[in-house]
């Protein structure tokens, strides 16, 4: 059951499908939706309220913002075009640096948008700002948190700002984004009782005279997602799969190297190998690198563990050991050039927890889709894999300490043929079983 709350002219009302009921209660707005069980207490008050007479149309011209005496703040940077755009219009002023920072940093930009005064709601007129020549709508999911910080609620926000204003000087971002009637919030606060889906769709269309002059399209899973790590080292493990072994070998028979991946598939101890600083991880939706002096590249789609300092696995999620084969076949030694360099790794979307280990039955698969067709898919089962992560890990931590935990990639099962490289623009999407899918493109 997900409910729509309006503030009307005519009261609180709250919609439920097609009906409306209105609440008759003596709460302010903001007392009324300042409460961490919003969802129950709607629920409970839709099963006493009386129905209302008014339809969706005849609310049109009732509706006013669904704010209060609350603050309304803003996020930027968080989708990747928003980035090339903000560097694109700061370029000029040298800016652009900051915003592509922002963009990879820990700590996102967080700015103060608007008093309530300055909030317009549904079919209200907003402004532009008279001394700015390039002004623009920027729709937005927008979050209502209670005064505890839970989100219980949704509605639409229009971020109208100036981009030559700030585009001119990132001191000038409050300028650019406050002022009279800045900030438009409606038609409702969307209070559902599971959290919104990251697939829902975001979409704006302008009209001028009549006629469309833009339109566009996202969804909310475009947002970025850091990489869910934070001062902990990657580590990987190599030649786990038989299919991995036979493909190393491939690559290796010509500088006569293919006899130690057969011999370390057979071996007591593994291949374990350092990957990457946190520096040199790119997360979900993030663009990843490949050599400019390698000719044959490729994505390595591998089930991650999370260990912490004790060497307990605690969490999984997925990662991508972008590799080298040119580099890495010429000579085993060159391992360390073949799999670290910047942008070389891969994780997210999130960490995994599970109650009980990650069933060896789950599967791994990758699709990478070049100019919008398929150039390579593939699938295997963790149970393929020779070695238990548990044997990995111990290994792993034969004499050696992570004070912050440690990222463990497992091997990939699934590589493409000889023939296959990667190129810039290609598309990674690698989905593990229970974690999610983790989707990356080629810079």
């Amino acid at each position: 059951m997900n409910m729509h709350l309006y503030r009307t002219t005519a009261g609180f009302l709250i919609r439920y499908e097609d009906e409306f009921r209105k609440l008759s209660l003596s709460l302010d707005w903001d007392a009324l939706i300042n409460r961490d069980d919003l969802w129950h207490f709607l629920e409970t008050e839709w099963n006493t309220a009386q129905p209302a007479s008014e339809t969706t149309s005849s609310l049109e011209e009732k509706i006013l913002a669904p704010i209060g005496n609350q603050e309304v703040w803003a996020a930027g940077v968080t989708y990747y075009s928003s980035r090339l755009a903000r560097m694109e219009e700061s370029k000029d002023s040298g800016g652009g640096d900051f915003y592509s920072r922002v963009y990879q940093a820990e700590r996102p930009e967080i700015f103060f948008k608007a008093t309530p005064a300055r909030v317009v709601g549904h079919k209200e007129p907003f402004r532009i700002r008279k001394d700015s020549d390039w002004d623009v709508p920027e729709p937005e999911l927008t979050l209502f948190a209670t005064n505890s910080g839970k989100i219980v609620g949704y509605t639409i926000g229009n971020d109208v700002s100036s981009r030559s204003i700030e585009g001119e000087n990132p001191l000038y971002l409050p300028q650019a984004k406050t002022f009279d009637k800045c900030a438009c919030l409606g038609p409702c606060l969307y209070v559902p009782q599971q959290p919104l889906s990251m697939e829902s769709k975001v979409s704006i269309e302008i009209n001028r005279d009549g006629n469309e002059v833009f339109s566009g399209q996202t969804t909310l899973s475009q947002m970025k997602r850091l990489a869910p790590i934070g001062n902990q080292e990657v580590w990987a493990a190599g030649v786990t799969y038989y299919s991995s072994r036979l493909a190393r070998m491939e690559e290796s028979k010509d500088s006569g190297g293919g006899d130690f991946y057969s011999r370390v598939y057979q071996a007591e101890r593994p291949e374990i190998f350092f990957k990457a600083t946190p520096a040199r991880v790119v997360g979900h939706k993030e663009p990843f690198r490949i050599r400019k002096d390698s000719d044959w590249d490729v994505p390595e789609p591998e089930l991650t563990l999370f260990a912490t300092n004790s060497g307990k696995i605690v969490g999984y999620t997925i990662g991508n050991d972008v590799s080298s084969r040119s580099i890495e076949g010429e000579n085993p030694l060159y391992l360390p050039q073949a799999k670290t360099f910047d942008k070389c790794a891969c994780l997210g979307p999130c960490l995994y927890v599970p109650q009980q280990p990650l069933s060896m039955e789950s599967k791994v698969s990758i699709e990478i889709n070049r100019d919008g067709n398929e150039v390579f898919s593939g699938q295997t089962t963790l149970s393929q894999m020779k070695r238990t992560p548990e044997e990995l890990i111990g290994f792993l931590f034969r004499e050696t300490s992570f004070q912050n935990g440690v990222f463990l990639m497992t091997g990939t099962g699934i590589v493409p043929s000889n023939e296959f490289t990667l190129q810039s623009g290609d598309v990674v999407s690698i989905s593990i079983d229970f974690i999610g899918t983790l989707v990356n493109s080629v810079e």
